[in-house]
């Protein structure tokens, strides 16, 4: 049985997110001209149901942009889009505060998921992951760096 996404209402559909996108997810893209972010950008990592991100309203009460995103991720992107966009694709979003991480980033406490259902799969989140990356609301706050392992 699959249940919706936990989702945090207090959290305004206006709000921003933003995701740190790594430079090997985010390949050269022919109709857009630029590198784009793939779907695998916005598919959880192996063992995980959610997707990182970081509010960006808590970012600025922080006194922090887009750049802290990236702090200590070089070669990392940045893409921005508004929390109702992966709300209006069955995602839901939460905060999550990063406060005992092994490597502490002035932007953790501002992270945030972005959930799904339970029982998705990765093709349900590849599907989603199109959907996001192909809307016009996203934009690329930072460009990727190059990729040192030559595989990006």
């Amino acid at each position: 049985m699959t249940t919706g996404p936990a989702d945090d209402p207090s959290i305004v559909d206006e709000d921003w997110l933003l995701r740190r996108i790594p430079p090997s997810q985010m390949p050269y893209n022919d109709a857009r001209g630029r590198r784009w972010p793939s779907s695998a950008a916005f598919t959880p990592s192996t063992g995980d149901t959610e997707v990182s991100a970081y509010l960006d309203s808590e970012l600025q009460d922080l006194g922090l942009d887009h750049e802290a995103v990236v702090e200590a991720h070089d070669g990392y992107a940045v893409a921005r889009f508004p929390v109702g966009l992966p709300r209006s694709l069955d995602r839901g979003v939460i905060r999550d505060p990063s406060t005992d991480s092994a490597r502490p980033l002035a932007c953790d406490p501002a992270h945030a998921l972005i959930t799904g259902r339970t029982g998705d799969n990765k093709n349900q989140w590849r599907r989603i992951g199109r959907l996001l990356f192909d809307n016009p609301a996203v934009t690329i706050m930072k460009e990727p760096g190059e990729d040192p392992t030559g595989t990006g």
